[in-house]
């Protein structure tokens, strides 16, 4: 009975052994399967990095599928899905979007499904990146939001303030600019709680990105500033090679163009250094852009060939569409004609590939203004519709408004009247509401040129106070070695050099007050003039606008009361924008915040522009323009505040001309002066008010033939601007039947 007991027991034993080993054996395949996969795929990226230090793509690519494969059919599902997504941050390095986001699409249902939310958050902000190297900006701007929407559920603020930063990127680049500003100032919120320098640095430089295509070239210096400021802290030296293109910008635009090639040498030679080829291309790009500027096509066009060159290395689409735009601009310039039509092209295929709307918008307006001065007039009408057409939804007002004068010039040229001044309507409509935004813009302008002056000044300031207390420093240390030598003798040196010592504490506390006392005055007064020049700029956008749009409607309508009543309110708005103009001119003059920017001019070419600009107002009087034959003369000067002064006297000869009138304009030299006279025939001005507009006493605004108000400021104005230039106007008139005025300019100022 105990045999048969024991012999049970053994059994059971036995069949217990066995179990235990085959659990064992089981385990053990597993583990030595996942270490032999894992020993596989590390196995296929190094052979992965070796392929792409030889830059062979092909190789690189078909290691990372070979490691895929491999992963296929192990069991342990985590090590498998962490490894999809390394090796999909691998396929997003060789720009194998496509296949990227499938393994991470797969990484994140995995991750999903065992509520990692960390790991799935991660993985949707690599999804955002991936989409929008594929220009999907859609659904890349649904993985950001997807992101936030779990920002209470993970423990990354880091990711969290990426993916804030990646809406705003998204917004911009679809052209959404203030829903861009809100999440990159989100993004910034974070990135200052967390003491994130290097973030913080990236957000205020793609804040001034923003700032700049919003025309807000104030706020866009201060950013790019700041982003500066914090690169250079830390040493970022490519990033910041990034920021100093960037300002070259802000230089450009304000025509301080040794400062912009000042800027862009710096950011060059760091690129150089750095073997950066992304930031030696943007150098390149900026170096074209602003030669063409300079008309010195040969050069920007070496230096856009370059940029060129390392953009096709980089694949970057959206670089490559704006140098496309701007080889077309050099070749329209020098007359090559085919070759800017096939850049412009270009530039057209690739806006559609990567969907930049703006840049597709410029490239049609660009062809059909080409074909327009070539006379294919089928062509230029279908490129100048299609720009227009795009530029609508998105807002691009500028190029819409460059459009609606090509088209009626296009409709002038094929006798279609009708047309013509549909198109005309909705240029001076547009034009309208940008002159009253180039009010504030202005005045952002002369903030920003203030910021750069006392930049510059504190720069130098600190040089000089630096080399000021390196001396102090010296003779201190002598006047203590030589008090120390002789202390013994005379000790009355000591308790005096003490005096001396807190008397200069108390002198320089003083003056740093003082200092920072008058540094809030002026910081109070700057945002005090933004604010009023903000606030200017809605009401009458609005109201012009609206007014335009009853005086339209009501054209063809029995309602001719309201017709009367829109056409005067247009008419005292427009003299109410020429009344802050000439306000705001005036103000800056009194308060010396107008500099003269001087160039090379042609006078002549100058007086061209103005009379192009004023000439439908002439067009409404029936007031015909005969401008004497003459050479090209150039001198020195703003060609800004000259285009003003010309405009002053211009506009006021056609206020005081009778319809059916003539202007003569002459434009002659001596061989130290220009003189260019503007003579009407209209009611001439008395002596009492030609003394009052030459020695600057009060004056007093009378109608126009027309009933037109003035502002009474405009001659004063453009007086101070001649006179800013070294020259003198002269006001000649019968008082009755006619008007000359006579600006005379030195020829080498």
């Amino acid at each position: 009975m105990r045999r048969i007991i024991f012999k049970a027991r053994s059994k059971i034993v036995i069949i217990y052994l066995s179990a235990i080993y085959f659990v064992l054996f089981i385990s053990l395949n597993a583990q030595v399967e996942k270490l032999n996969k894992s020993f596989l795929v590390e196995d296929y990226i190094v052979q992965y990095k070796d392929a792409l230090s030889k830059k062979d793509t092909s190789s690189a690519l078909n290691s990372i599928l070979d490691a895929i494969e491999s992963l296929e059919n192990l069991t342990d599902k985590q090590t498998k899905y962490f490894t999809y997504d390394t090796l999909a941050a691998m396929l997003h390095e060789i720009r194998k979007y496509e296949k990227a986001v499938e393994l991470h699409k797969e990484a994140a249902d995995y991750f999903l499904s065992v509520n990692d939310l960390n790991e799935v958050a991660s993985i949707y902000w690599q999804l955002s990146l991936n989409y929008s190297k594929l220009f999907d900006y859609p659904t890349a701007n649904i993985y950001s939001k997807k992101i936030i929407a779990l920002k209470d559920k993970i423990d990354n603020p880091k990711l969290i303030s990426s993916a804030f930063n990646d809406l705003g990127l998204i917004f911009w680049k679809i052209g959404q600019l203030d829903s861009a500003v809100y999440f990159i100032n989100k993004s910034i919120t974070i990135a200052k709680s967390r003491e994130d320098s290097v973030s913080l640095a990236k957000r205020y430089n793609n804040l001034g990105v923003i700032y700049w295509r919003k025309g807000d070239i104030e706020n866009a210096y201060r950013f790019y500033s700041e982003s500066l400021f914090i690169r250079e802290a830390i040493n970022d030296k490519k990033a910041s090679a990034r920021v100093l293109n960037n300002l070259s910008l802000i230089f450009q635009r304000l025509k301080y163009y040794d400062l912009a090639k000042t800027y862009i040498g710096r950011a060059l030679d760091i690129s150089e250094d750095l073997s950066d080829p992304i930031g030696k291309s943007y150098a390149m790009r900026r170096f074209g852009d602003l030669l063409i500027e300079l008309q010195e096509y040969e050069e920007a066009e070496k230096f856009l060939r370059e940029s060129t060159n390392l953009l096709y290395d980089l694949d970057d689409q959206i670089s490559l569409v704006q140098v496309y735009n701007l080889l077309g601009n050099i070749y329209e310039e020098t007359d090559r004609i085919s070759a800017a039509v096939a850049n412009y092209k270009s530039a057209v295929k690739t806006s559609k590939k990567i969907n930049d709307n703006f840049s597709l918008a410029l490239a049609y307006y660009n062809l059909g203004s080409l074909y327009l001065k070539s006379k294919q007039l089928d062509s230029s009408s279908y490129y100048l519709k299609m720009s227009i057409r795009l530029s609508e939804p998105y807002g691009y007002r500028m190029i819409k408004r460059d459009a609606y004068k090509e088209l009626a010039d296009y409709f002038e040229i094929t006798k279609n009247l009708f047309q013509e001044k549909f198109y005309l309507r909705k240029y001076i409509s547009i034009n309208d509401s940008l002159l009253n935004e180039s009010l504030v813009s202005s005045i952002s302008e002369v903030n920003t040129r203030n910021m750069i002056k006392t930049s510059e000044e504190r720069r130098l300031l600190l040089q000089k106070e630096n080399e000021i207390q390196k001396k102090e420093i010296e003779y201190q240390t002598r006047l203590i070695t030589a008090i120390t030598f002789m202390l013994t003798i005379i000790l009355g040196l000591l308790f005096y050099s003490f005096y001396l010592y807190n008397k200069k504490k108390k002198l320089v506390k003083i003056i740093e007050d003082q200092n920072l006392a008058l540094q809030q005055a002026n910081n109070t007064k700057d945002k005090l003039f933004s604010i009023i020049a903000h606030d200017l700029k809605g009401p009458f956008t609005s109201i012009l606008g609206f007014a335009h749009l009853i005086h339209e409607e009501t054209e063809n309508n029995t309602n001719k009361v309201i017709h009367e009543y829109s056409s005067s309110l247009i008419k005292n708005l427009n003299r109410l924008v020429e009344l802050i103009n000439n306000l705001l001119n005036w103000s800056l003059i009194q308060r010396q915040k107008i500099s003269v920017n001087k160039e090379k001019i042609d006078f002549c070419e100058l007086v061209d522009n103005v009379l192009r600009e004023i000439e439908l107002n002439a067009q409404l009087k029936r007031i015909v323009f005969k401008r004497a034959e003459s050479k090209k003369i150039f001198i020195s000067g703003d060609r800004d505040m000259l285009s003003s002064a010309v405009r002053n006297i211009l506009s006021n000869s056609i206020k005081y001309s009778k319809k059916d009138g003539v202007i003569e304009i002459k434009c002659m030299e001596d061989e130290r002066f220009l003189k260019a006279s503007f003579t009407d025939n209209g009611i001439g001005i008395s002596k009492d008010k030609i003394d009052s507009i030459l020695y600057n006493t009060t004056t007093e605004s009378t109608l126009g033939t027309g009933n037109e108000k003035g502002t009474g400021i405009g001659l004063s104005i453009c007086k101070e601007f001649i006179e800013e230039h070294g020259g003198k106007l002269e006001i000649k008139s019968d008082g009755s039947t006619y008007s000359e005025f006579i600006i005379n300019l030195p020829l080498n100022s």
